[in-house]
């Protein structure tokens, strides 16, 4: 190696996982939470303790009183695909969940749907986090990490869930949350190409 030689350094954080958190906090979640009162709920399997309207024969975005929350949702889906160039997407089904002390949402991900979301109507500063699995742990068995609190070796990321933002992820992202600290109610949808 002679003296102007130079060791080139190029790193590539390779394969990201695009999640976006929009603030909508701006529409009337108050209004919004009324117009819930209307639709049916029930238990609901991957749910502790909580009230659901999933399972439903009604997807509630398609309901005539909340079409002005499903264009501004439509608006972040459209944002969120054009920016990672995915091809146009339609919301297939959406229901809400209501949430409260020590209830839970079991790991899983969203089966058929290309991207999913969760749009905080209540949520405090007890409200737990979802938390996003890391899909590459199963493929490092071996590594060994001095700190896991970085995006090379977290397991996981917990998002914090604040009224009146919208949440959206792929929706093969394994999510959870840990027993409920304080209470939430949010709006999930799922999605598929048009």
């Amino acid at each position: 190696m002679t003296k102007d030689s130079k060791i080139v350094q190029r790193h590539l954080d390779l394969f990201p996982t695009p999640v976006t958190q929009y603030n909508l906090s701006y529409l009337d979640t108050d209004k919004i939470l009324e117009i819930l009162k209307k639709f049916e709920v029930g238990p609901h399997g991957i749910l502790d303790g909580s009230d659901s309207s999933y399972g439903k024969d009604f997807s509630i975005l398609d309901d005539k009183e909340l079409k002005f929350l499903k264009d501004e949702i439509d608006k972040c889906l459209n944002e969120y695909i054009e920016r990672v160039q995915l091809q146009n997407i339609i919301i297939t089904g959406s229901w809400y969940n209501n949430m409260s002390l020590g209830s839970r949402l079991h790991p899983h991900r969203h089966e058929g749907s290309v991207l999913s979301g969760a749009f905080y109507l209540k949520a405090n500063d007890n409200t737990v986090p979802l938390v996003l699995k890391s899909p590459l742990l199963p493929y490092k068995m071996n590594d060994l990490y001095k700190a896991t609190d970085n995006q090379y070796s977290s397991s996981g990321i917990g998002i914090q869930p604040i009224k009146g933002f919208l949440v959206i992820f792929p929706s093969w992202i394994e999510h959870q949350t840990n027993p409920e600290q304080g209470e939430r109610c949010l709006i999930s949808f799922n999605t598929f190409y048009k």
